[in-house]
């Protein structure tokens, strides 16, 4: 947007003697600006539209936070089922090993 606005400027107000071309003419830096400035418009436009479910979502990982820090049980449930595939792995491993020896 902000670029777009300064391509545009320069090629329809600036002064030819300070202003120089970025790309090369003022015609071709005036269509670039004005598709640049457009696209910006756009997000702009879009943003504004999509603030209020941004909000929305701001406002529901707000209380997904509140709700995990008045319950500390399910700040530990991740470590615990974490411990009980490590003991699960562990003897299931051990019963592979003692099937691996017996041989045939």
């Amino acid at each position: 947007g902000g670029s777009g606005g300064y391509l545009v400027w320069g090629a329809l107000f600036a002064d030819p003697t300070t202003y120089s071309p970025w790309l090369g003419n003022s015609q071709m830096d005036l269509s670039i600006g004005c598709v640049l400035f457009i696209v910006g418009a756009l997000c702009f436009f879009l943003f504004c539209c999509k603030s209020h479910g941004i909000n929305q979502v701001c406002g529901i990982i707000a209380a997904a936070c509140e709700c995990l820090l008045e319950e500390p049980s399910l700040l530990l449930e991740p470590f615990i089922a974490l411990m009980i595939k490590a003991c699960t792995l562990y003897v299931m491993a051990f019963g592979f090993a003692q099937l691996a020896t017996t041989g045939t």
